[in-house]
């Protein structure tokens, strides 16, 4: 409610000090309040649109700054800076836009002078700059010594996916606005814009009239509401469509795939306020023209639009515009309150390990961004989430400890020794979790891997109500909740488990006996599942060692070498915390498509050579393809290979839930070789529900030509393609 009011008063000053009347002010001011822009954020993430709020008051400090002079307007133009900055930087930049548009506007029109626009722009800049090192720091610190964020987060297909100019025009065209998990929309009100009656129609009224009194009206700043919105539509559309850009699009994609900064920019959709704002001074602007012939018509007038606005959003006044399982208790559950009060008493320089990790923070009992026992223990915690933290061998090894969890294949005597090595002294199972929203590890499997003799954990609590299957619509039958023994007990909400002999925190471990470990995090978590994982030495990564260290190494010390298959060369998606890693490559492989959302998470700089585990094919050279799988998630058991090894039983599959025209394997025999046919079988699967039913064959880049695939392709013993 804060943030809409300061953002709606703050457009109608800026409107005023345009020369607006105060009732076309707030025509001005109504339309940017109730854009649907603000549904993306409103619910989860509502810092995010601090930047929008702050907008109109930043133009009108940006106006009076260049008037006026002195250091009083820039002040106040960097306190609002300060207020709404160091939430997104790509949110501030971008609205930013709009007095640094004005300023250049006055400076082209003579408003101003030269020597204006500079002292204006160096006061303002010079504040900016000082009241924003604090998380300009931050930013530079993560970006110096922490992962690359910005490549295992929302890529620029991803942005570009719905961005067209007809949703970016009504304030939306976010891709997270339209998404889905498996249980609701993760925007609620997003089903009334995309197949509602009344929420389509009303979000382009005012808009529409903005641009009808951009075309008609007189209004001595008119052409700088008309640059400002088409500012704002380009750069909001950016690259889509993704695969065919316009020629604007083209140099967007460009910049945003090979630059870092491009890279950080990813969001344009957070210029949409510009445009709002823009399209709001010209409607604003029509009222004022209406005011000066037909002066009786302006109140009516203003009726229907604030009628049309409050419409346009009706999801704020209809009580969706956050969605129901967005709501918490106003005091934390009593379990959860007594589970992290008996954590706190525990061996402070020893952390928290928080099992199964979490997509996001979605309790039975609340719902959040990230999870909340940070924020409630007074002790580190350690736990995997789809946003990765820290540094890159730390974030492989907790991924490496959780994804067999979350994939259900987990030993559990992995789990005392790798919490050893962490120095996490308490392992607290979460139970309460909303695991079916989005495939996460279910509270039956969870149970039985704490309570199993081989765990090495020490029993010490439980808290809360019984956990029971959540689930009633069968979502979750599957092998493991199948097999649950007769008489099997529910676990409850929360559980603790002691970890004996561990560690504090922060420790130095001797070099004399090293262990060298040819592998990364995951080699770990196998070694520890044997038993074998040595707790008491130093552990150095092959890989991560020079030859001249690793010869000092085993010369001058009593090293042990433990070979493992890991450290596999391999690209991963980050979209969810189970079935991440991709196929294991050949040496030097590189995809013939490149697809953002997949990424390498190296433990180490991959400089050494042979420190990988890497695929060799017998008899063919290469082969690869343009997807496999699906987008969300990896399937490493429909990989290219899968296609060439002579088994009915497996394949190559692609497109899940996808289209499939357009889809390629390339095959690189790799000598000379004639043939005049092709026998293919396609997928053996009951659920499999389609088929392909045409194929273009193209050798050594001549197209043979496009082929009709009949039914016997369809069959285990598959079917010819003749030549």
């Amino acid at each position: 409610g804060s943030l809409l009011f300061l953002a709606g008063i703050g457009v109608r000053k800026a409107a005023q000090e345009l020369g607006l009347s105060r009732i076309a002010s707030w025509s001005a001011a109504f339309p940017y309040v109730f854009t649907p822009f603000i549904l993306v954020n409103i619910g989860r993430t509502s810092a995010i649109l601090m930047p929008w709020a702050g907008l109109g008051w930043m133009l009108l400090f940006a106006i009076r700054s260049a008037r006026f002079g002195g250091w009083k307007n820039p002040a106040r133009f960097a306190l609002v800076v300060a207020l709404v900055g160091g939430v997104n930087a790509t949110s501030i930049l971008l609205v930013g836009i709009a007095p640094a548009a004005w300023l250049l506007f006055a400076t082209f029109t003579k408003e101003i002078s030269w020597r204006d626009l500079a002292s204006t722009v160096a006061r303002i800049g010079f504040l900016c700059t000082s009241v924003s090192l604090w998380w300009v720091a931050g930013l530079w610190a993560e970006g110096k010594f922490g992962i690359n964020i910005l490549k295992y987060t929302e890529t620029i297909p991803a942005v570009a996916s719905s961005s067209s100019s007809s949703e970016v025009f009504r304030g939306l065209g976010y891709w997270y606005f339209y998404g889905f998990d498996r249980s609701q929309a993760w925007t609620s009100a997003s089903i009334s814009y995309t197949s509602g009656q009344f929420a389509p129609v009303f979000s382009l009224i005012l808009p529409t009239a903005g641009v009808i009194a951009a075309m008609f009206v007189k209004w001595r700043y008119r052409t700088f509401a008309v640059i400002l919105t088409f500012l704002g539509v380009v750069i909001a559309v950016g690259s889509y469509p993704y695969n065919s850009p316009t020629p604007v699009g083209s140099v967007l994609k460009w910049f945003g795939e090979n630059t870092t900064v491009g890279l950080a920019m990813r969001s344009t959709n957070r210029v949409v306020p510009i445009m709002v704002l823009a399209l709001g001074l010209l409607l604003g602007s029509g009222v004022d023209a209406l005011r000066t012939r037909h002066q009786r018509r302006v109140l009516p007038v203003f009726a229907l639009i604030f009628a049309a606005a409050t419409i346009g959003l009706a999801p704020l006044f209809t009580g969706t515009a956050l969605a129901s399982n967005l709501s918490s208790l106003q005091a934390l559950p009593r379990y959860v309150e007594d589970a992290a009060r008996d954590l706190n008493s525990g061996n402070t320089s020893t952390g928290v390990l928080g099992l199964p990790g979490l997509d996001f923070g979605y309790y039975r009992w609340g719902a959040y961004v990230d999870s909340a026992w940070p924020g409630l223990l007074n002790r580190p915690f350690v736990t995997s989430q789809v946003t990765l933290q820290g540094q890159p061998a730390s974030a492989n090894l907790v991924r490496s400890l959780d994804g067999p969890i979350q994939d259900l294949i987990a030993l559990p005597q992995s789990i005392a020794p790798i919490a050893r090595l962490l120095g996490t002294g308490d392992v607290l199972f979460q139970f309460d979790t909303q695991y079916e929203r989005f495939g996460g590890s279910e509270p039956w499997y969870l149970w039985q891997l704490a309570q199993s003799p081989n765990s090495g954990l020490v029993f010490k609590k439980v808290y809360g109500p019984v956990i029971r299957d959540q689930v009633s619509d069968g979502r979750f039958v599957n092998e493991s909740n199948l097999a649950l023994p007769r008489g099997f007990k529910w676990p409850r909400a929360l559980a603790i488990y002691g970890v004996q002999g561990v560690r504090q925190l922060v420790r130095i471990e001797s070099s004399q006996s090293p262990a060298i470990v040819a592998g990364d995090g995951e080699g770990l978590v196998n070694i520890a599942g044997l038993g074998l994982l040595p707790e008491d030495r130093a552990i150095f990564y092959d890989g991560a060692l020079t030859a001249s260290q690793l010869e000092r190494l085993i010369t001058n010390t009593n090293a042990s070498l433990y070979v493992t298959d890991s450290n596999q060369r391999r690209l991963n998606s980050f979209g969810s915390l189970h079935s991440s890693p991709g196929y294991v490559q050949q040496v030097d492989e590189q995809p013939i498509v490149k697809s953002p959302s997949q990424q390498p998470l190296l433990a180490f700089p991959n400089k050494i050579a042979g420190s990988q585990t890497v695929a060799i094919y017998r008899n063919i050279k290469s082969v690869q393809a343009s997807s496999y799988g699906n987008p969300v998630a990896n399937n490493p058991e429909v990989q290219p290979y899968y296609a060439l090894d002579g088994s009915v039983d497996t394949a190559w599959q692609t497109a899940a839930f996808g289209k499939g025209p357009g889809q390629f394997i390339q095959v690189d025999i790799g000598h000379l070789h004639t043939f005049d046919r092709i026998h293919l079988t396609q997928a053996q699967s009951a659920t499999i529900n389609r088929w392909i039913t045409k194929a273009t064959i193209t050798v050594d880049g001549k197209s043979i030509g496009t082929f009709s695939l009949n039914h016997s392709t369809r069959n285990p013993r598959g079917g010819d393609i003749r030549f």
